[in-house]
This record gives C-alpha cells, sequence and structure tokens, in this order.
C-alpha cells in the first residue's frame, strides 16, 4: 500500500448497502423523463400520420406521389431577366439565320450582318448573364453566329 503524501487524505469508498444497485435508477430515468414522454408521443404522431385507411375500391389505383412536370425556363434563380433573355433568344435566333444564311452566296451579307450582331450581343449577354441555363443558351448562339459570320466573310463578307 502507497502511504499518503503529507496533507492529503487516503480515499475511502463510502459504504454501500450489499442490494444496492444503480440499475434500477438508470431504468426508471430512462423511461420516466420528459425526454422519454416526448419520444413515445413523437413516435405515436408518426404512426398516426402514416396510418391510411383505403377502401377496396381504390387498391388498384398507383400511390405514387405526381412528380411535378420540369419547366423549361432560363431564370433558374427565381428571378426575372428579361433583357437577358430576349440577348439570349435573338443570339440563338440570329446564329441560326446567320448559318443558313451564310452558306447561300447571294444572301452572304446578310448572314454576315445577322452573325456579327449575333456573335457581339452573345459576349455581351454572356458577361451580364445571372444564371447557367442562360449561359448555356447564349454560348450556343455565340458558336452558330460564329460560323454563320464566318460562312458569311468566306462567301464576300459586306460587299
Amino acid at each position: 500500500m502507497v502511504e499518503p503524501r503529507a496533507g492529503q487524505q487516503d480515499y475511502q469508498a463510502a459504504p454501500t448497502a450489499p442490494d444496492a444497485s444503480f440499475r434500477g435508477r438508470l431504468g426508471r430515468h430512462c423511461t420516466e423523463g420528459s425526454q422519454a414522454r416526448r419520444r413515445a408521443e413523437h413516435d405515436r404522431s408518426v404512426r398516426r400520420a402514416w396510418t391510411v385507411a383505403v377502401s377496396p375500391e381504390v387498391m388498384h389505383v398507383s400511390q405514387a406521389p405526381a412528380r411535378p412536370r420540369p419547366q423549361l425556363t432560363l431564370n433558374t434563380d427565381g428571378k426575372r431577366h428579361p433583357v437577358l433573355n430576349a440577348a439570349a433568344a435573338y443570339t440563338v435566333l440570329g446564329g441560326l439565320a446567320s448559318f443558313v444564311l451564310g452558306m447561300y452566296d447571294v444572301q452572304h451579307v446578310a448572314g454576315t450582318i445577322l452573325g456579327l450582331t449575333g456573335f457581339v450581343i452573345g459576349l455581351l449577354a454572356q458577361m451580364m448573364s445571372a444564371t447557367r441555363a442562360e449561359r448555356m443558351v447564349i454560348v450556343v448562339g455565340i458558336v452558330a453566329s460564329f460560323v454563320g459570320m464566318g460562312l458569311g466573310f468566306a462567301h464576300g463578307g459586306f460587299s
């Protein structure tokens, strides 16, 4: 046995009864406490919420929830961007028109003008775009405008 130092007392366990047990107190605390009561009430409310009475006539109908239909929109952030949407639409439509007109020798001037304006407006709209969907549409329009402008220049440009 180790001798206690000066000023330090030897530790002795408190006397306990031979039949003393901490299990009874822990068990009572876990089942009767406020947290246990809240848990039991929650379990009852959850079971009640999922209980559904279905008549036999509707048993053949699918119980799957209806999926929301995807919407085609450029405003994925929830805000309106009418000027940017119009610029994106002009970039795509002008790019497609310049691509088609740039292929003809007779219409190369219109194809060059539409390609150049679509390209410039697309670059400006790209700098101001707010959502990913807008940027994707604008890049498609810029590429189409550039190719249409190149075809227009190849067939004579502004002359």
